[in-house]
Formats: C-alpha cells, structure tokens, sequence
C-alpha cells in the first residue's frame, strides 16, 4: 500500500483534490523526518483537512496535535472536520479549548466582559467561592468532541464548571485545537499551553492556521479599554480602606496618562507611556484590590465593577516586566486603549521548542524567509499551492483611487461611496458582494455618509458574526475592514470583492519603533517586511473570500493606483491574471458583462 494510500484512511471526503495530495504528502514528509513546513496554499484549497488526515497516524503513535488559529470560529471548522474524521471509525479524542468569558455559566461573571469575567473568576477560584468550580474538583464528565454551546448545557445541568473540565482533560486530548492567545500569552502559555506540551512523553505536533497572523500577534501581548473616571474613583474608594504608597503612585500614574490623552486629541495614531510603577507596587495594589473585592463578597455586597477593571489594568502593566516590551496609549473613538506592546519580532523563536515538526500554513505567507527566522523554522520543507479555482475569477486593479493617509478627506469617501453604489447597481441583484476598507476611521466615514441608504442590498457587519448561519445568503452587502473578522477565516458567498486601499499601518510611535527593531535583525528589509507585507497580506486574505469552492465565480478590485507599484509583492499565481483599468466607466463594463 502506497503512503498516499495509507494516509486516506483518515481522509473523509469523496474527492480529493490534487492541491490537497499535495499538502497531505509535505506534511506527512515533514512529520516523518522531523522538520517544520512552511505551506503556502490559496484560501478554499482545502488546508485544514488536508493537515489534519496527514497528522492522524502521529496521532495514533501517542503524538499530540494543538492546532492554533487565530479566532474562536476557526476552532470550530477544525472541530467540524476531526468529527467526519471520527465517522470513519477512528479514536480521536478532539477538545476546542477556550477562555472562561465565553464558557462560564455563572451568572455573576458571564454577564461581564470578557476581560473583567477573567477576572472576577480569578477573584472566585482563588477563594473557591464559586460552586460550579468546587463541584468540578469532585466530578468529571467526558468532554471530548464537544462544541462550546453543548459542554455549557450540560455542564449547567450538572452544575459543573466547563473551563475547569477543558483544564483537567486537557492531558487526556490527542486534538488540542485553541486559539493563539495560549501562545502569545504568558499567562494562558502557563497554566494551559505548556500543560499540553509536557502532558506526553512524545513531542507534540503544532499547527499554525492562519500563520501570518503571528507577525502582528507577537507583538501586541494584551491591550485594555480605559474608563480613566471609573478607575480614578475606586482608586478613592480603597484609599478609604487601605493607607498604602502603591495607591498614591498609581493615582499619580492615571493622571499621566489622563494629561497625556489630552495629546491624542490633536494627533493619530498611539504615544509611549512611562509606567512609573515598580513590579512590587503593582503586585502590592493587586493584593489589595483582591482582598477589597473579596470583602465585598463576604459581606454579601454588589461586585464593584471598577475594581475588576483596576485588577484587569495592574494585570496587564504586571506584563511590562516579562521581557522588552513597551507601554503604549491610543485612542478609538472616544475609547482610550492602554497596549503592552513588542517592537521585536522574534519572541516567538523559542516558545514552542518541544514539537516533532511545526506545520505553519496560509493562503500568504510571502516572504517565506521571513516566518522561517521569525518562527525559529527546523531546516523546513516550503510548499506553495495556487488556487485551484483562479479561472473562475476577474482580478482588477482600479487606478482612480488613492486612500493614502493625506488623502482622506471629504472627496475621497464621496469617491469611494459612489463607487461602491454603482457596483451595486451593476452585480446581480441574486448576487451578493463584499467591501473592505483600511481602517474603522474609514468605514465609519462611509456610513456617516448615507452607506446603509445608497445601496440596494442587505447590509451585514461583523456584529453579524454571533448569527453565523445568516450570513450565507444572496442579495447581502458585507462590509469590513481589512483584517476585520469578515476578512479572514470565514466563508462568505460572494460574487464581487471590492478591497478599497492598501491597509498600511497608522504612521505613529508604535510603527516607528518596530521599523527600527526590525531594522536591526532586517538589514534594508525593515519596511518591506513590517509595513508593506503585512498591508498586502490583508488585501489578499481578504480576497480569498471570493474563490471558496469550485463553483465560485467572481471579481475581485483593488481599488487604489499604489497596487500597481505593489504587483510584485502579490501571490505568483495571481500576477498574471491582473487585469489594470484606470476609469470607472471600463471598470463597470467587465463587472456587467462577467459570466457570473
């Protein structure tokens, strides 16, 4: 029996296609040899199923697979295909791991964002006041392959803790599927990633979906939404309880940064930020916000909020101190954002160095030096795969826009709108298209000018993401932003993709400060690998929602005049069908008279 042979055992599919041999062969090499692979394969290939079937006879041997991606909906596709993998009669003992905000059945902390409800558990656990968590001590459940919604109900019916559960059944899983943050994370890298790696006496095997994702997810460890008022006031609150010098120098702080926000208004992007804090004064205020919070508890008071958001801010300042990272101030709106921020790109090197191989796998992965020195690769076997459906598509780059910074002004998003509606007009009406725009700031401009009401189709958001099943349907407008959550990862029915601008990275301190990191292990390569790659891997990840599957049609438009400078940077199989067009009158003629 041929390898390939042997290997479709596991593969759950009539059909496999050549793209899939291809990456199921590379894998299973890399795995045999014990190297890492580098895979470079289209969106709507096939990869996730591919990787998973070549894996499974490592799995078999006692091997671990944890397979990363970079949102809670990819764990779940992951889990999708090991349940059709189990339908062949194989053992797989499948487990999505996920944070205790979108598990836990306690009400008093799931009616809480995601951030304060870690806290609040932390708070609970610590002094095992939550009963679901003391039950699950006792009582155990099998809770492989299951999805989140099914290990909730009936972990509520046998008042049990789910997040608990996942912890004590993680040694027993053989398919850890969780997002990134239990990589990137030191924290969750701890207590949950690291108990995998060393829970076998065989090294693991780590897959990174989405991989280009970690250049911008290593350096940005944890960010926190700031109510400078609301902290401010508890900061008052415990000085009634408490007489500590760590109260003093933190209200000292929130005043640095309240005077520096007033900064922010006048410019974009983010500033550095002096802590002034040691660890021990930041430990000391943790201690006593814990304790304030439990008194509260005892004496059967209402959770102060504020304090939650204190704890969640002193733990991530608490991250200043784990290596060489930076604090930095932004603002969104009218939200403050405080960021524990990397400028170095190769903190990732030594983080996962017990594996048997490290599969890294993306639809753009360019240049491929790049992940191999950034991921710390073992001599890796590189595979590029095109799209096996590039026929079936128009791609266009439309010359008269340009979204640089300078240009974003009142004529631009009027330009831009009106292009939006006249594609409106021209694509099917059975048809449904999605737009990308480089930045919130952008889209909030588009819709302040009248989006909703220009265009004939349904509008759908990001926020449409809680009611996934909705989103396939026809006669839909969906509408992002580049590296949004519609832009990657996901599976939209679409027929034309309109990607307006190139999303390069905000001109501030934080990109100043990777340019020069990178400048230092990048020779004459700083700006090319830390703002130009990563601007063009948005655009193409978000084209890839176009060609899904073999019967997919459509076009995609770059709609700015710098993607003609930038072709040489594009996917080599995607070069050649680019098509140039400068007026808006040829523009719409292809999109009227394409075979849709």
């Amino acid at each position: 029996m041929s390898i390939l042979s042997a290997l479709l055992r596991y593969f759950p599919y009539e059909d496999l296609r050549k793209e899939q041999k291809d990456i199921i062969l590379t894998v299973y090499e890399a795995l045999s040899s014990k190297r890492d692979a580098l895979i470079e394969a289209a969106s709507g290939v096939g990869k996730t199923i591919a990787v998973l079937t070549a894996t499974m006879p490592f799995v078999e041997r006692g091997h671990k697979v944890i397979y990363l991606t970079r949102t809670h909906m990819e764990t779940d596709k992951v889990m999708e295909e090991l349940a059709r993998i189990s339908r062949l009669g194989h053992s797989i003992k499948g487990l999505i791991f996920r944070g205790r905000g979108s598990l836990c059945i306690n009400s008093m902390v799931a009616m809480l964002p995601s951030q304060l409800a870690d806290e609040l558990c932390n708070v609970l656990r610590s002094f095992n006041a939550c009963e679901y968590f003391v039950s699950s001590r006792k009582e155990a459940i099998d809770v492989f392959n299951k999805g989140g919604e099914e290990l909730k109900r009936l972990c509520l019916k046998r008042r049990l803790c789910p997040y608990e559960l996942l912890l004590n059944a993680l040694p027993s899983g053989n398919v850890i599927v969780m997002t990134y943050s239990y990589l990137m994370m030191s924290e969750l890298k701890e207590r949950v990633f690291n108990l995998v790696i060393h829970s076998s006496d065989k090294a693991p095997i780590i897959v990174l979906d989405e991989a280009h994702n970690v250049q911008e997810l290593v350096h940005s460890v944890n960010s926190i939404r700031l109510n400078l008022n609301e902290i401010i006031h508890v900061l008052n609150q415990l000085e009634r309880l408490y007489s500590s010098h760590s109260i003093t120098s933190f209200k000292n702080f929130i005043r640095t940064i309240k005077n520096t926000s007033e900064l922010l208004r006048k410019r974009r992007g983010t500033v550095p930020i002096d802590p002034m804090l040691s660890i021990d004064e930041i430990m000391n205020l943790r201690r006593l916000v814990t304790d304030a919070l439990y008194l509260n508890m005892s004496r059967g008071g209402v959770i102060i909020r504020g304090l939650l958001c204190l704890s969640t801010l002193l733990r991530l300042l608490s991250k200043l101190f784990e290596g060489n990272y930076v604090l930095l101030l932004g603002r969104e709106g009218a939200e403050l954002i405080l960021e524990v921020f990397n400028p170095n790109p190769l903190a990732l090197r030594r983080i996962v160095n017990r594996r048997l191989s490290l599969i890294a796998m993306s639809a753009t992965l360019s240049p491929l030096e790049f992940y191999n020195k950034i991921l710390g690769m073992r001599s890796p076997l590189i595979k590029r795969v095109p799209s096996p459906y590039i026929q079936n598509a128009l791609f266009i780059i439309y010359t008269e826009l340009n979204t640089s910074f300078k240009n974003r002004k009142e004529a631009l998003y009027v330009k831009a709108l009106d292009l939006i509606t006249d594609l409106d007009s021209y694509v099917p009406e059975d048809k449904s298209i999605a737009v990308f725009v480089p930045s919130y700031e952008f889209l909030r401009e588009l819709f302040e000018r009248g989006l909703v009401y220009k265009v004939g189709r349904r509008i759908m958001t990001d926020i449409h993401l809680s009611a996934f099943s909705s989103l396939f349907t026809t006669n839909a407008l969906y509408v992002s932003v580049l590296g949004g959550r519609l832009s990657e990862g996901i599976d939209l029915k679409v027929s034309l993709c309109l990607i307006v601008g190139v999303p390069y990275a905000k001109p501030d301190y934080r990109l100043m400060r990777t340019l020069k990191e990178y400048s230092k292990i990048f020779p004459g390569r700083a700006r090319k690998y830390a703002y130009v790659f990563p601007a063009i891997r948005r655009a193409i990840q978000a084209s890839g929602r176009l060609l899904r599957c073999p019967e997919d049609r459509g076009i995609v438009i770059f709609a700015d005049e710098r993607y003609v400078n930038l072709l040489r940077y594009f996917p080599r199989w995607m070069i050649p069908r680019i098509k140039v067009i400068k007026s808006k009158t040829e523009l719409l003629k292809y999109v009227s008279l394409f075979s849709y």
